[in-house]
């Protein structure tokens, strides 16, 4: 009986160290894909603030903000969308997810992001859930 308690012992102290380094190994493997996933988003600000219409050109619009209100003449702008569903009955504009053709442009931008202080409009980073 005594032998048959210690093998069990035995067993658990192992298995306890094997969930110890899968645990070990699980939180690398997340900061991991957190990191890809902020080097995926390196490009990518978000744009607040900036009133719908039909058949609106985001790019020409974000453009004339870009130029107008921040003096940023070549914004690079790659492409841009509103991000989630139209709510005719939202109290705000959705956001605008803006994506650069480089990060130096988008750093740019987001530099410049004091200029639009006083308007409706604020721009900030696109970060994973972590962050």
């Amino acid at each position: 009986m005594m032998v048959h308690i210690e093998k069990l012992e035995t067993k658990i102290n192992t298995l306890e160290k094997q969930m110890s380094n899968i645990q070990v190994e699980n939180e690398k493997l997340h900061l991991k894909v957190d990191n890809l996933e902020q080097f995926s988003k390196r490009n990518q600000l978000r744009v607040f603030g900036v009133p719908e219409s039909n058949n609106e050109n985001l790019k020409e619009i974000l453009q004339v903000i870009f130029e107008n209100k921040m003096e940023v003449n070549d914004s690079q702008l790659e492409y841009c969308y509103r991000l989630g569903p139209y709510n005719k009955e939202a109290k705000y504009p959705r956001p605008i997810l803006a994506t650069f053709i480089d990060a130096q442009q988008r750093n740019l931008i987001f530099n410049n992001k004091k200029k639009l202080k006083g308007s409706k409009i604020a721009i900030t980073e696109k970060l994973t859930k972590t962050r």
